[in-house]
């Protein structure tokens, strides 16, 4: 039964990164909504193109347990800078985030949900060292409840010939996708 109940768990976390890939490079994938164990799955069929959005775009995200959250990407700062050089050959790129928390309060690593899409069809995580001139949140923890505002930063180590495309929130909205910016 832990077996099962740990498989269980670790792929329902998986599911938002692995739609956004699926989706990303243009398959089209079933969107498993993550739910509390026990109760029914929702599904949405995800699209083969996410609808990306423009910077300054606001996505609300719900995480089917009362907490909503609103997400707007405010800023590509491209190059970034930070007190930790990037891997010779990279540079770095750093997406500034808005979070204003609506119902409950929503929590997460911004690390691990935020990621971009270089010109190259590559995925980038979160580089885990803050930028210069933006926090990255608390190390990528968030939290906000009705009313609060979290600005942050999550920088991403781009190869010197890759450009960024799309920065992705992969937590779903409402349509069963990432959120998704053109940059």
């Amino acid at each position: 039964m832990w077996l099962l109940a740990t498989r269980r768990a670790t792929a329902v976390c998986a599911l938002p990164v692995i739609a956004a890939f699926l989706v990303a490079c243009g398959a089209t994938a079933t969107v498993v909504t993550p739910t509390a164990l026990g109760s029914t799955p929702t599904a949405t069929p995800a699209s083969s193109t996410p609808t990306a959005a423009t910077v300054g775009t606001t996505y609300t995200l719900d995480d089917g347990s009362g907490n909503v959250m609103e997400i707007t990407l405010t800023t590509l700062i491209n190059p970034a800078t930070s007190a930790l050089p990037p891997d010779a050959g990279s540079y770095l790129v750093a997406a500034k985030f808005q979070l204003v928390g609506k119902t409950g309060t929503y929590t997460g690593d911004a690390f691990v949900s935020a990621s971009a899409i270089g010109n190259d069809h590559q995925t980038y995580s979160g580089y885990l060292y803050g930028v210069n001139g933006c926090t990255d949140f608390n190390s990528g923890s968030f939290s906000v409840s009705p009313g609060q505002t979290s600005v942050g930063c999550v920088a991403f180590q781009l190869p010197n010939a890759v450009k960024p495309a799309q920065v992705l929130w992969t937590e779903l909205i409402s349509s069963g996708k990432p959120a998704t910016w053109d940059v």
